[in-house]
């Protein structure tokens, strides 16, 4: 009886993964690798500098 439905079920998940697969590939050919990741950490750290600014203000030389 196992093995009935693994011949049923195993060849579905091979089928679902490799469709995935062709997904991935057509929309990374189609649109390009994302720079979102960069744009990200490129924010993350202007918004880092300016809370430092904020925080730290440079002091006033006396003389």
């Amino acid at each position: 009886m196992t093995f009935w439905i693994l011949l049923f079920v195993v060849p579905i998940f091979i089928i679902a993964i490799v469709e995935e697969l062709i997904y991935f590939i057509v929309n990374r050919k189609v649109f390009g690798p994302s720079n979102l990741e960069l744009s990200l950490t490129k924010l993350s750290k202007q918004l880092a500098k300016k809370f430092k600014k904020v925080i730290y203000p440079k002091s006033i030389k006396q003389e």
